[in-house]
């Protein structure tokens, strides 16, 4: 079994309320975990793209008077607290459940209005069970009326002044873009549901597995009953097959809003046998809590560009556009290799070591970090919930080898993710490649 996990950090940073993401951007084409802390940690606050309205309003929000900017509607939430369970044989029938179906989305993930994302977020040769517990207290949303009069138009007009065409042959013309959306992002948050979430994702392989049909039961079983209200089969946990998923699962969970004390203890204990009790502790406390932003709704940046009714903006929407496009299927990556150790050079402006580890956020001290060679000058490891990723501090031109090399003890495995573009060239002491 393995975790991939990042530390609960509700206790250990102040709440950020509707107002810390209303209007700012999220750069998708470098996000791929739906962690709500990396979600929160990847909003892109160098300009508002949509600003607040100066002038506000006194507004009860969940029994307290907030100054609410008049381009802000509060609505509180309908429904009270909903569970959602949902198996998938492979990563594009995950994809395609989570594009379709609003509801759906919303109770399985953070982020809402970004179907391609969603395309790219599952892989194909994994099965996927994901739970997920809601209490939505509720909705700040900026008024559709408001979008057109506050897009601060002089900020983005001087960001895309010197923009090219967008051109995949085109190194200069990628980085362009590329620089553009880790400025501003790709996509501008409209809307945020504030209240409580606890989500679990599980995959596993989907071939020549003996769990491959017995997904569900497995994960239930796995986390004490926790997706089914408590129940599971306990008679599963004796079979070979059962034994045979432990060894090759993997999982990544986040809890968020509640008492914050139980939160961290449901996260730190979910695979203990105490772990539903605490859960159902923790769930009753969601309604006698400050509400945490537990979800996001989000438009196109390209969008945003073409209501602005500036003529100079709205031509390079299109180009910012297939932009994004381009880079959701080129960018986020193809896994490459699965395999116990290795190492190789490569050509490429992203790279990602995926770790399948038991909570990355505890072993990695146990790790043997990657020996950098040619081209550590531009590189600096950064920590996700799912990878460790070697990103360049300044892009560097088309092609620029990087060499890494990675180690990590048996059972442990890494995934190397790069994209479709990228070159390959073994090193002279390689096994693998």
């Amino acid at each position: 079994m393995n975790h991939v996990d990042s530390t609960n950090l509700s206790s250990l940073r102040p709440r950020l309320g509707f107002s810390d993401f209303l209007g700012y951007g999220l750069n998708l084409t470098n996000l791929r975990s739906i962690d709500l802390n990396i979600v929160a940690d990847a909003v892109r606050r160098a300009s508002r793209t949509i600003t607040l309205d100066p002038k506000t309003t006194t507004t009860e929000v969940n029994g307290t008077k907030v100054e609410v900017p008049n381009n802000v509607a509060i609505s509180p939430a309908i429904t009270g607290s909903c569970t959602a369970f949902a198996t998938y044989n492979d990563g594009d029938t995950a994809s395609k459940a989570l594009q379709g179906d609003r509801i759906t989305t919303e109770m399985l993930s953070p982020l809402s209005g970004v179907p391609l994302w969603f395309k790219h977020r599952f892989y194909p040769d994994r099965q996927y069970a994901l739970f997920g517990f809601v209490d939505t207290q509720y909705q700040a949303r900026l008024h559709d009326w408001s979008w057109s009069d506050r897009i601060d138009r002089s900020s983005l007009k001087a960001r895309i002044a010197n923009l090219p065409n967008f051109n995949p042959n085109d190194q200069v013309a990628i980085d362009s873009y590329l620089a553009l959306f880790d400025t501003i992002g790709d996509h501008i948050i409209t809307s945020v549901w504030c209240g409580a979430r606890f989500q679990l994702d599980v995959s596993a392989p989907n071939s020549n597995q003996p769990f491959t049909n017995d997904l569900k039961a497995d994960v239930t079983a796995a986390f004490g009953g926790i997706p089914d209200g408590g129940k599971f089969e306990e008679e599963i946990t004796s079979t070979s097959q059962y034994k045979a998923f432990l060894e090759r699962f993997h999982y990544t969970s986040q809890c968020a809003g509640g008492d914050p004390t139980l939160s961290v203890q449901l996260e730190r204990t979910l695979r203990d046998p105490t772990a539903f009790e605490t859960y159902t502790q923790w769930a009753a406390s969601t309604k006698h809590n400050d509400a945490e932003v537990v979800s996001f709704g989000l438009i196109a940046l390209s969008k945003v560009m073409e209501i602005t009714g500036d003529d100079e903006i709205g031509k390079k929407a299109p180009q910012v556009q297939k932009a994004y496009e381009w880079l959701m299927e080129n960018q986020l990556g193809r896994i490459v290799k699965d395999q116990d150790e290795g190492h190789a050079a490569l050509d490429s402006h992203l790279a990602m070591l995926g770790l399948l580890v038991d909570r990355v956020v505890q072993k990695i001290p146990r790790i043997r970090m990657p020996e950098v060679g040619t081209g550590s000058s531009l590189l600096y490891p950064w920590i996700s919930s799912d990878s460790i990723t070697w990103y360049p501090k300044t892009f560097p031109k088309a092609f620029d080898s990087i060499q890494w090399r990675l180690s990590a003890p048996d059972p442990t495995r890494w995934r190397l993710i790069a994209p479709d573009s990228t070159r390959w060239h073994p090193t002279t002491s390689d096994k693998y490649w």
